[in-house]
């Protein structure tokens, strides 16, 4: 086919880690990997930069990655090509996500619950294979989630990771509409964090260090906010003033405002 050949040939930018602790280097990718059985190819339109990108260049963490290696895990483009045996999946020009699990074999105990990320073939996007640093992807099929037309790709791209996170940490919360919850660090998970609770019915709590996010919070959301450096017993104030409204859970986010928080006293059974 004289389409994917040229497909085959077109540049690839990639950026990469060369070696355990090393820095992303860039380079050309003058013919593409074929697909393996299972995979599809595609046009990067987005990827999202995430913490755990580092992963890739941490190999105690990871001892089995080979470098050089691609990191990325928040990506979302366009199919351009599809192997065989996934055709009945999925087709060209579909609209594609990708995060952190990028592959799962749908047969081991642990799969057959629905538990993938426990998979015993496990493998994560951008660590075990290439990610979405790059203009061209070969993805596993079972990985993908189909991005809605009126969702632009800018957007969707760390829903596959940061919102992933996030949405299911609510879910695990199990508590009805009404329920206060309490989002601790307004960063890349927990403004997405906001905004989920809130469409979810929770009464939401925003809370970070100082004032500078109080307006985005609010916009986002939230129905407080509290600048935790203004707190001396943060986790009294929650069971007083907000436990009355419901069952009060916490998450999170990359820094905890207060040690009684970080023990476990912020709810009578935390999320």
């Amino acid at each position: 086919n004289s389409e994917i050949r040229k497909n085959r040939m077109t540049d690839n930018i990639q950026f990469f880690f060369g070696s355990e602790k090393g820095k992303l280097e860039r380079r050309e990718q003058r013919e593409l990997l074929p697909l393996q059985p299972g995979q599809v190819r595609v046009q990067i339109n987005a990827s999202g930069v995430c913490h755990s990108d580092c992963l890739a260049s941490a190999s105690k963490m990871f001892p089995e990655i080979k470098y050089p290696r691609v990191p990325g895990h928040e990506i979302a483009g366009v199919i351009t090509e599809v192997h065989d045996s996934v055709k009945d999946q999925w087709r060209v020009h579909d609209r594609v996500a990708c995060g952190w699990n990028g592959f799962y074999c749908n047969l081991c105990d642990c799969c057959r619950k629905g538990d993938f990320l426990s998979c015993e073939m496990n493998m994560v996007t951008g660590v075990h294979f290439d990610g979405g640093y790059q203009k061209i992807a070969n993805l596993y099929a079972c990985s993908l989630a189909r991005i809605p037309d009126h969702l632009d790709f800018l957007t969707a791209a760390p829903l596959v990771c940061a919102g992933t996170t996030v949405f299911t940490a609510l879910k695990a919360v199990k508590k009805p509409a009404g329920s206060t919850v309490a989002i601790f660090g307004v960063g890349g998970l927990g403004h997405l964090g906001i905004q989920f609770a809130r469409k979810m019915g929770f009464y939401v709590i925003a809370m970070n260090r100082g004032d500078d996010k109080r307006d985005i919070c609010l916009e986002l959301g939230a129905h407080e906010y509290i600048n935790t450096d203004a707190e001396q017993d943060l986790a009294m104030r929650l069971k007083k003033n907000f436990a009355p409204l419901g069952h009060v859970s916490g998450m999170t986010g990359r820094a905890a405002p207060s040690e009684s928080l970080m023990a476990g006293e912020q709810a009578p059974s935390g999320g």
